[in-house]
């Protein structure tokens, strides 16, 4: 794919993407239920829920847009899954490791005195 595809692909796209990356993932029933062929990915992001949304992160990130990575790291409102993205994925963009930064902060004092420790290390 050549294309990064944004909130206003269709959500067949990178339902497609997700099934090719991981297709015995269980997930695949959420992802045929929403996939009606007209619904964008920006519309179905918002009854997708945190779990899901944080996996298909990981997997699909280098197919989409920044706006779109933006768009959803701001849909997960589970401050760990924010704070694991945020040590876990080396090349987050500006825009995206403050988003996830203000998905944790003051929320997980215990690890964000680690991270300003360096207790816990990002990758980087």
């Amino acid at each position: 794919m050549s294309e990064l595809l944004t909130l206003y692909s269709l959500y067949s796209d990178i339902a497609e993407l997700v099934r090719t990356e991981n297709p015995c993932s269980p997930s695949v029933p959420l992802l045929e239920s929403l996939d009606d062929g007209k619904t964008t990915f920006m519309e179905a992001m918002n009854s997708l829920p945190d779990g899901y949304l944080y996996w298909a992160f990981i997997k699909v990130r280098k197919y989409i847009d920044e706006d779109t990575r933006v768009y959803m790291l701001a849909r997960i409102m589970d401050p760990t899954q924010c704070l694991r993205l945020y040590i876990d994925i080396p090349d987050l963009t500006d825009k995206e490791q403050l988003v996830l930064e203000e998905s944790f902060k003051d929320k997980l004092p215990n690890a964000e005195w680690e991270l300003r420790r360096g207790i816990v290390v990002r990758t980087l």
